[in-house]
């Protein structure tokens, strides 16, 4: 219906202007039908059409090529995309804009390396390195694996990951990750080990994701980890969580997002202990749930967001907690300021009743091959602590 709308609007335009209705240009109704239905996130379909307008038109339109390339990026169809960028550019090498965009492409999806020093998330982590590594050589696969080591007011802790993101299509996904976590706790007379804390912690996850339209999506994470107690080696927890997210715009470039999770795991107030050596003799287990939400504006310029979470680490250790985000995009170069307000609970043995942390970041690219992040966070919590970071990575194109 909509192909035959165009076609009676081209004609009646052309009589207009006094044109002969036998000069239908159906390269440009084929290329307007691609664009309806890429502003309705019908992907496949705006390649069809576009495809059909680039045959009636001869075969000879570079602008239609590239606009497809791009298209098959979008639905990770990467070898595709590279293959028409391939043919733009043997029939014009000197087209920059396709010769820049099959070397970004390639660079993306090729080996990558990172590593970072000094804690650029934002929580109270006062010291961190990580090394890691990336790589994307298959259209439908990610790999993705690190080790990092990082203090907590507490304990120190050491993480080696592997991620693995299965696509079966470009809106849905499955990860499986595993993660093998180390704890020790320096001697603190502030930040004594707790009684139900770990040392050794296997951790095994689950997520699937599905984008239902354009940016919408939901996600369903499940984690399986079976910690050591640190006050009883050889005593093995069994634990889950369970979470879920969906996202949706409310009107663009404005959305929502509702969050919820569940905690599975020892409860500290049915510890038994043997008072002779002060090791844990047995447990029992609680659950304990919580359900946040989001609010947040994106125009790919801008973005920001305003996050709301209860208890996030789930341990009534934290109140509520409210994260913020503000980030500007410019080409190559992108600022970002984040902000975290952490209130404690009463329960908690933690002489604080809120604390915060400040977070600026710059991204740049120098180079290609190159993406260079620095920033500065404070902490306070009671005092406060600034601390530098960096971050570098590179992209290998192999």
């Amino acid at each position: 219906m909509k192909t035959t709308a165009l076609l009676v609007a081209l004609l009646i335009a052309r009589i207009a202007a006094g044109q002969s209705s036998g000069t239908v240009n159906y390269k440009e109704v084929f290329r307007h039908q691609g664009d309806d239905a890429l502003s309705l996130g019908d992907f496949s379909g705006a390649i069809e059409f576009y495809e059909k307008a680039y045959e009636v038109g001869g075969g000879d339109d570079a602008q239609l090529l590239k606009r497809m390339a791009a298209l098959h990026q979008w639905m990770r169809d990467y070898a595709t995309a590279k293959e028409l960028l391939g043919n733009v550019l043997e029939r014009n090498p000197s087209d920059e804009e396709a010769d820049i965009a099959l070397r970004q492409l390639q660079n993306r999806r090729g080996l990558q390396l990172f590593g970072s020093y000094g804690e650029g998330e934002i929580d109270y982590t006062t010291r961190f390195y990580r090394l890691g590594a990336f790589y994307g050589g298959v259209d439908w696969l990610d790999l993705h694996a690190g080790f990092s080591q990082s203090s907590k007011p507490g304990y120190d802790r050491s993480e080696a990951s592997v991620d693995a993101y299965l696509f079966p299509s470009y809106r849905l996904y499955f990860r499986f990750g595993l993660r093998e976590k180390r704890y020790t706790y320096p001697l603190s007379r502030d930040f004594p080990p707790d009684d139900n804390a770990y040392t050794r912690v296997p951790d095994y996850q689950f997520e699937v994701g599905y984008y239902y339209v354009g940016e919408n999506y939901v996600s369903l994470e499940t984690e399986y980890y079976a910690p050591h107690f640190y006050w009883n080696n050889s005593l093995q927890a069994k634990n889950y969580k369970i979470g879920g997210t969906v996202r949706n715009w409310i009107v663009k470039p404005v959305y929502a997002k509702i969050f919820a999770a569940t905690l599975h795991n020892p409860d500290p107030t049915s510890l038994s202990f043997d008072q002779v050596t002060n090791t844990i003799t047995g447990f029992g287990y609680e659950d304990l749930t919580l359900i946040g939400g989001a609010l947040g504006f994106d125009n790919e310029r801008v973005s920001a967001e305003v996050k709301y979470v209860p208890d996030r680490d789930l341990d009534r250790s934290l109140d509520w907690s409210v994260f913020s985000t503000l980030r500007v995009n410019a080409n190559a170069l992108s600022v970002q300021y984040d902000f975290l307000y952490d209130t404690y609970s009463s329960t908690s043995v933690r002489a604080l009743s809120a604390s915060q942390v400040h977070m600026l970041t710059t991204t740049v690219q120098p180079a290609d091959l190159l993406e260079l992040k620095v920033g500065m966070k404070m902490l306070v919590r009671g005092t406060t602590i600034v601390s530098p970071f960096v971050s570098l990575r590179l992209k290998t194109g192999v």
